[in-house]
């Protein structure tokens, strides 16, 4: 689960740690994450957003961008960056 990774990353973290991780785009209903037809977890900026704050995170960045080509398909995601 994306919150109990959060929390986890963030008691190793020093104060002003920096996090810099990639997501798949998606989610956009139910919790904020789906799993897609791949297998893969894909989520809602809004709900990763939302997990980083509440484990005690300052969001800097969420930017969309293709994260790698699967099948020839351009797989869309979220570059995220936070600091403790």
């Amino acid at each position: 689960r994306l919150d109990s990774l959060a929390r986890a990353v963030r008691h190793s973290l020093r104060p002003g740690g920096g996090l810099v991780f990639s997501v798949e785009a998606g989610g956009e209903e139910g919790p904020g994450w789906a799993l897609n037809d791949g297998g893969r977890f894909e989520h809602h900026p809004g709900y990763v957003r939302g997990v980083l704050e509440a484990a005690g995170f300052e969001v800097c960045e969420v930017v969309a961008d293709r994260l790698r080509f699967e099948l020839g398909v351009g797989v869309r995601g979220w570059i995220v960056t936070a600091v403790r």
